[in-house]
């Protein structure tokens, strides 16, 4: 279960995003896998590098759902891309 899932979320959530024209719920999606695969990376990691991958993917991916999908949106990123270059 936790080889196909990380594998499937990771391409499905671009393909969500493009067919439901949501990047918000594909990010969302994507995320889950980056998620997912960050704790298959800790519990079967042999060494200690393989775990701390594991661990960079779950805080990163923390962080991204932390400010949520809004965040993805291309409406967004204009306003945030038109607020840096004002300044």
């Amino acid at each position: 279960m936790l080889r196909l899932t990380p594998l499937s979320c990771s391409q499905g959530g671009p393909i969500l995003a493009l067919v439901f024209r949501s990047w918000g719920m594909g990010a969302f999606v994507f995320g889950l896998g980056a998620i997912l695969l960050g704790i298959r990376q800790v519990r079967l990691g042999e060494n200690r590098s393989e775990r701390f991958l594991g661990v960079a993917l779950l805080l990163g991916e923390e962080n991204a759902s932390v400010r949520g999908p809004r965040s993805y949106s291309p409406k967004c990123l204009e306003e945030v891309f038109s607020e840096v270059a004002s300044s």
